[in-house]
């Protein structure tokens, strides 16, 4: 029988994707704040960091489960699937309502999203998520004081000597791709896994409070009485602020006792797809300015309003769209599955790895 999950990080992954969804409204959304302070300035700040909190979460997840989990060849094609399937699908209805002129380059980009990536979070998810073996194997090679020095050594270069750099002398941390800094968050939450203590809910949630005023109050208020760029603070998925508030979330959701519940699982299953549809770079382009202007409602009382509800909308339409690609593609699933297909090229790409890495897939 199949071992129904708990939802607690199932919440956490809606949680996390919210707070995305949120980020983009306001960065994808053609802001231009002034440095006078304002409610609206305040709270878009807020909703603003939110994403990059998020995505650390999302990876975090990741190494959390995977460290014990089984890695699946069909995992990886479902994903690829994914992905395939909105780049056509966005790029085709696009140029059907004729937001979008039809090109060498915009077919490129639709048949090979890999190749001129659409999204780089998910690019790299997806070469994050083919060397899980390889990081595994590595982890377990190594003992818990290791893994700690690790972690240590990781943190110091690419947290903190990058975020002084770029605070001190504005120098912009480039030299570490995305991949790197992912396989460090997933290394944190695979330590969480093996090593980390239970904490009380109240501490994880006070933690939780604590780091996300303080980077609330820094995003805030440092821009008004320093001429440090306030968004150092929130802007990078490496600031210390962010990656501080991105353990705490995690260590107080881990810790909620939330038993297995069909709804809250039913919707996570589908946020990477409302990653994929939202942030895919049509959609950037066109949606969030020519349909919800946002930014038009900068002086408004109801911005807020306006961030929430939006948030929402573009989240349960998502949704729906993924609910409705399952049951259209669950077909073509089961009939390459039925017919050994999937079995077979894992099997394949099986014998390879082990052979090269004595990796057992």
């Amino acid at each position: 029988m199949k071992k129904e999950r708990n939802s607690n990080f199932e919440l956490l992954r809606i949680f996390a994707m919210l707070m995305i969804v949120m980020h983009h409204y306001i960065c994808h959304g053609g802001f231009v704040f002034d440095k006078a302070l304002t409610f609206n300035k305040a709270v878009s700040e807020c909703a603003y960091w939110g994403g990059k909190v998020g995505i650390n979460l999302f990876v975090l997840i990741t190494g959390y489960f995977m460290v014990k989990g089984t890695w699946k060849l069909s995992k990886v094609l479902i994903l690829y699937g994914e992905i395939l399937f909105y780049s056509w699908s966005i790029s085709i209805f696009f140029v059907l309502i004729g937001w979008e002129p039809i090109s060498i380059q915009g077919i490129i980009k639709m048949v090979f999203p890999f190749l001129i990536p659409r999204h780089n979070y998910t690019t790299t998810y997806i070469m994050l998520y083919m060397s899980i073996p390889f990081i595994n194997k590595f982890i377990s090679s190594l003992s818990k004081k290791s893994i700690q020095f690790l972690i240590a050594w990781l943190s110091v270069i690419l947290i903190f000597i990058p975020s002084i750099m770029e605070l001190y002398i504005g120098w912009t941390n480039n030299v570490y791709s995305y991949l790197i800094w992912m396989i460090y968050i997933y290394i944190c939450g695979a330590y969480i896994r093996l090593y980390g203590k239970k904490w009380e809910v109240k501490m994880s949630l006070t933690g939780s409070i604590l780091s996300i005023v303080a980077l609330w109050i820094l995003t805030v208020f440092v821009g008004q009485f320093t001429n440090i760029n306030p968004y150092y603070f929130a802007s990078k998925t490496y600031s210390i602020t962010v990656v501080v508030a991105s353990l705490f979330l995690f260590k107080f959701f881990e810790n909620l006792n939330i038993k297995h519940n069909k709804y809250i699982n039913y919707v996570a299953s589908s946020t990477f797809a409302v990653y994929l549809i939202h942030d895919d770079g049509l959609f950037r382009n066109n949606v969030w300015t020519k349909v919800f202007k946002g930014n038009t409602l900068l002086s408004s009382n109801y911005l807020v309003i306006n961030i929430i509800l939006t948030t929402l909308m573009v989240f349960i339409f998502a949704i729906i769209i993924d609910k409705v690609r399952i049951i259209l593609q669950r077909p073509i699933f089961n009939y390459f599955n039925s017919n050994g297909y999937i079995v077979g090229i894992r099997e394949k790409i099986k014998c390879v790895c082990t052979k090269i890495a004595d990796i057992n897939l």
